[in-house]
């Protein structure tokens, strides 16, 4: 005998249901291979597949229970469908397996934190970066790991901002494992979960090389304009246009014009005219 649901789930009528040999019909074993009378299993709450009628295979929670009626032997079966739910597991697992590869293949540091800014999960490059192991940052708080103390405030101010579902971009400096500073650029978005933020994913980009750059050109700045306004004789920038943009002390003086009188004018004001035509002409090859 079988109830509806059953039947639903087998997807035969009764008629055809009952005294089909269950081998290949709705359980996969061969036959002298079954679970329970042949191989001695026991099946209570076991994740096992029904085969319907349709040939389709489903997943099912199934308990079988050995019962006698009238001095007969029988198999009492109840099962309930979970091919839907395993198709979302295997969904999940999916988009989590394209979640880690792509955390562990960035070639930035990415970190996972739950609220509690504890790391969940971390990538070879971010252990590179702070010079940890994987297992020295498994578990711990980000901020207590790598947040120097003048940073402190700033930290609290990221991680309320993402747990705010905004997303977060900063420059600011990290501590090492062996308590050495390393610029970096921080970039925090909000992890949601059925509209909820569960935790962070942040991204660490070491701008060590970049901020060293950035030095020596406010240094080759500065050594320039000091070399052009301190310079003994005169000195001055246009445009193509003619028009000055800077003018050294020097300029002004040699020429009797305040630096605003100067930088209001163009050079041909201060050129004499037997020479505008060779200025026009040098300009004109720039």
């Amino acid at each position: 005998d079988a109830n509806p649901v059953a039947l639903q789930l087998i997807g035969a009528p009764l008629h055809e249901t009952v005294g089909a040999v269950c081998h290949q019909f709705i359980c996969p074993a061969e036959s002298k291979h079954c679970p329970v009378t042949d191989l001695g299993q026991t099946v209570d709450n076991s994740e096992r597949v029904l085969l319907t009628a349709g040939s389709e295979r489903r997943s099912i929670i199934k308990t079988v229970r050995p019962v006698e009626l009238d001095g007969h032997k029988y198999l009492l079966e109840s099962f309930f469908d979970i091919t839907e739910r395993k198709r979302s597991e295997q969904a999940l697992e999916q988009r989590t397996s394209y979640l880690n590869t792509l955390i562990e293949t960035n070639p930035l540091g990415t970190v996972v934190l739950d609220k509690e800014q504890r790391i969940e999960m971390s990538n070879s490059a971010f252990e590179q970066l702070f010079l940890f192991s994987h297992e020295e940052v498994q578990g711990k708080n980000i901020h207590d790991l790598i947040v120097p103390g003048d940073f402190a405030e700033e930290s609290t101010d990221f991680k309320h901002a993402c747990l705010e579902l905004k997303s977060v971009h900063v420059t600011s400096r990290r501590r090492r494992k062996n308590n050495t500073l390393v610029d970096v650029e921080i970039y925090g978005v909000p992890l949601i979960i059925g509209g909820k933020p569960h935790g962070i994913l942040v991204i660490y980009q070491d701008i060590t090389g970049r901020k060293q750059i950035e030095a020596e050109l406010r240094d080759s700045e500065n050594r320039f304009r000091t070399a052009f306004e301190d310079a003994p004789y005169g000195m001055c920038m246009t445009g193509l246009n003619g028009r000055f943009l800077h003018a050294n002390s020097a300029l002004c003086r040699m020429l009797g014009y305040s630096p605003s009188e100067l930088l209001a004018g163009a050079w041909q004001q201060i050129t004499h005219p037997d020479d505008l035509q060779i200025g026009r002409e040098t300009m004109d090859s720039l």
